[in-house]
């Protein structure tokens, strides 16, 4: 898991979770590039199932995109699938 309390993004979840605003996205990267973590959360968000917001700098589609360039596989959220089946059961 990730310790971000030493972060310069803690407080900050409107800026980097607005991926409608390239205005947010353009701030949050700029508060990335301050941040001692940016090496540590890019890392975190390309190896885990983060797929939303500013994370290490880079935005959901460049994260994507990085895994793609470095051959990265993510293994299912299995706690995701195990919520979506027992909603599908009560239908």
């Amino acid at each position: 898991m990730l310790d971000i309390s030493e972060a310069q993004c803690v407080g900050k979840t409107s800026i980097f979770f607005n991926e409608r605003s390239i205005k947010d996205q353009r701030q949050a990267k700029i508060i990335c590039r301050q941040c001692s973590m940016i090496k540590d959360c890019r890392d975190y968000a390309i190896n885990n199932n983060v797929f939303f917001g500013v994370w290490g700098g880079m935005s959901s589609k460049e994260i994507a995109r990085q895994r793609h360039i470095l051959g990265v596989v993510l293994l299912p959220d299995y706690r995701k699938a195990r919520s979506q089946r027992g909603k599908n059961a009560k239908k």
